[in-house]
Parts: structure tokens; sequence; C-alpha cells
């Protein structure tokens, strides 16, 4: 039986849609929905969101790592990658381009719609509150054939202990910055290796036995650290700070003992990480590459 959240945000979306003129096509359509979007009441937004709450919920349930809808690619379903595998779910009600077009853009607040509209994706964190507790997600929304799509990834609450990282006593002292206060320390491999997820690691055991001031910038920013030992400060890119290499700059007027870069995407912020790492500093990054080696 389908979730009466999802019924009532499919039945507003069919009211919303009748006032969308036929002959409007890409960024002008998008920006026409945002338009839109601008001069619904509260009320309106919340229950649309709910409808994409009502999915998130059933990602956990589902034990679902990733959730995809929208754009052409999709065939009007909602897909889920369980165990690994990326499937659609028939059960669930098909959504329209249009449909999916007005919930993603819902999604977003109007200034994170302009950096869409500018280049054409925008990377953003999601956080959905529970009984049990929070449960943050990463997400992407993107154009397909001028069509809205996105991707939500969900982060787990939980950090692997540093310990089943298996690492040589030599390497893990060199990570601690109990035992080394500089140098640049790269996390790199696939997409989907784990880099992020064994950063955390490294960044919880250092928060945990050391005394010190971590900046974590990232986009978005995954998981939060509590500070304990250490005070943990996060920046997400585009919305705490324009970008890594801005971001990285930054840190280095705040004081930090460990500076941690979430991507080396571009040559601009690989010259300021390796600036920062020469000035005397701790720095974590991860990088794309095809292997670990």
């Amino acid at each position: 039986m389908l979730d009466q959240r999802l019924q009532n945000a499919k039945l507003l979306l069919t009211k919303l849609i009748a006032q969308v003129p036929t002959s409007l096509e890409g960024i002008e359509l998008q920006q026409f929905l945002g338009q839109m979007l601008n001069r619904l009441p509260d009320e309106v937004h919340h229950q649309l969101r709910t409808g994409i709450d009502c999915l998130l919920l059933m990602m956990e349930s589902k034990e679902a790592s990733d959730m995809d809808l929208g754009g052409a690619g999709s065939n009007g379903w909602v897909w889920f990658r369980v165990h690994g595998n990326k499937q659609p779910d028939p059960e669930l009600v098909s959504f329209t381009a249009l449909e999916t077009n007005i919930l993603l853009l819902n999604f977003l607040m109007p200034v994170q719609r302009e950096e869409l509209w500018k280049h054409r994706h925008i990377d953003f964190s999601y956080q959905l509150l529970q009984a049990a507790g929070q449960q943050r997600f990463r997400a992407t929304i993107y154009l397909e054939m001028n069509q809205l799509a996105m991707n939500l990834r969900r982060i787990s609450p939980n950090i692997r202990p540093f310990q089943s990282l298996g690492l040589h006593r030599n390497v893990a002292m060199l990570l601690s910055m109990e035992y080394e206060t500089r140098g640049l320390i790269l996390i790199t491999g696939i997409t989907g290796s784990g880099k992020s997820s064994t950063l955390d690691t490294i960044i919880d055991a250092n928060n945990r036995h050391s005394q010190g001031h971590i900046v974590i910038i990232s986009d978005p920013i995954e998981y939060i650290h509590s500070s304990q030992k250490c005070m943990v400060r996060h920046r997400e890119v585009g919305r705490d700070v324009r970008s890594f290499k801005d971001g990285t700059t930054e840190a280095l007027r705040q004081d930090p003992d460990i500076i941690v870069i979430g991507e080396m995407r571009d040559s601009d912020t690989i010259s300021t990480v390796l600036e920062a790492a020469d000035s005397g500093h701790k720095v974590f990054a991860t990088l794309h590459t095809s292997s670990a080696v």
C-alpha cells in the first residue's frame, strides 16, 4: 500500500502542474518552476518535502545505500542501490519529469537554485530528523536532457573503529597528531571505495586522543564530528565558504592543528593544500585515483 504522504504529494503535484505553460522547456522551465515555488505557502513546501522524506525513510528499511529519481534515465521510477545492486522499485508511485522537477526544486533553497542554474548541478547535504535520532544524506541534483535528476547517498551514523583499518603501527603513528604534527596525508581510491569513511575514522581517532583544532572543509559535509579533546569545525563549500581553495586559505588564519580537505578536485586546490602542508600544518585530503597505490 502506498504511503499516504506520497499520495498527498502526488495529488499536490498534479494541481501545480496545471499552472505550468506547456511551451516552456530547459532552464526557462526550471526558472519558472522556481518562481512558482517561491510564491507557495510554507505548508505546501512541507507537504512536498514530506513526500521525499518518506522515500528516504524507505532507504533505511531496504538497507539501501543510494536512491535516484528524476531525469530521462529513471523512466519515472525511484531507484535504490541495495547491497551493490541498483534497481527500480515498481511498487512505488512513478513520477513524470515535470513532477520530479518540482519535487527537486522544492528540495532546494532559492540561493541553491541559482547555483544549480549557473553550474547545471549542485552538491549539498540533507538531514532527516527521526525519533531515533538524525540521519544525514549526501545529495547531488543535476540536469539530464533538460530535466532534473537526483542521487542521494545515506551516510552511516556510525564510524568504524580506528583499529579496524588494520594499519601498521608506524602508519598509525603518522596519522596521529600526538606523534606527527605536520605533513600531507592522502586517502585515495575509486568512487565508492570508502575514502570519506576512512578519513572520518582518522579524524575521529585524533578527536578522541589528541588536543587541538581540526578544520574540516567538504562538499558537502557528511559526518558531523562532535568536539571532544579537539575543537572540530565544519565548513561546507557553497554554504560556509566559496571553494576548497578559499576554505584552505582561510583555515590557515584560524589557528588549526589539522586541516581536512574533503576532495582535491582542481589544480588551485592542490596547490593550496601543498602550501598548507609546507607551512607546517597536518593536512588530510582525499583524491580520486584508479587504485590506492
